[in-house]
Order: C-alpha cells, then sequence, then structure tokens
C-alpha cells in the first residue's frame, strides 16, 4: 500500500469532518491502528482544523454569561425522582409484575 497516496488522497481529512460513510470510517481507524504515520497525520489534520476554528471564532458578548446565570436562577429545580412514590399509584399490575418477578 502507498501510504503517501492514501494520505494525500485527501480522505483523512474528510474523516476528520465526518464526511465518510461508516465503510469508509472503519477503514481509515484500521489504517490508523495498523500505520502510525496515518495516525500522526490524522492528528496534525484535527491540530490544524482546531486552530482554524478558534482564529476564525468570535467571542460571545460580554453581557452572554451573566444573562445565561441569570436564567438558570430563575428556574425552577427539577422535582426529585421517587420511584417508591411514583410506582404506588400503578395498582394491581405493580403487585402482578412483583409477583411474576418473584416466581
Amino acid at each position: 500500500m502507498d501510504l503517501s497516496a492514501y494520505i494525500n488522497s485527501g480522505v483523512l481529512e474528510l474523516y476528520v469532518l465526518d464526511q465518510l460513510e461508516p465503510a469508509e470510517r472503519r477503514e481509515v481507524e484500521q489504517y490508523a491502528v495498523d500505520y502510525p504515520e496515518v495516525r500522526a497525520e490524522l492528528g496534525r489534520i484535527e491540530q490544524t482544523l482546531e486552530a482554524y476554528v478558534r482564529a476564525q471564532a468570535t467571542p460571545p458578548p460580554p453581557e452572554a454569561l451573566e444573562r445565561v446565570l441569570n436564567d438558570l436562577r430563575r428556574q425552577q429545580p427539577p422535582r426529585p425522582v421517587d420511584p417508591v412514590a411514583d410506582a404506588t399509584g400503578s395498582g394491581p399490575w405493580l403487585w402482578l409484575g412483583l409477583i411474576l418477578f418473584a416466581l
């Protein structure tokens, strides 16, 4: 296998961008296990893409954090789940299930 041609084919970039079919993804993953050069190239592609995304990112407005925190403070806390209390309304089906489970 010509690793250089495979690495330069663009398939690794498509893998990092999650643009491959499942069979092709498995193939790339197997090559990454078998060939350190493929694994290293995948790492370089991921680092390059991450650097690009970070460079192009727009920082959130300064008031965004405070707005999110205020929204969280206003929300009602979720009701705790009590499986015993929730199951008591099941009536005869609960008891039938328990009897069948015991058998």
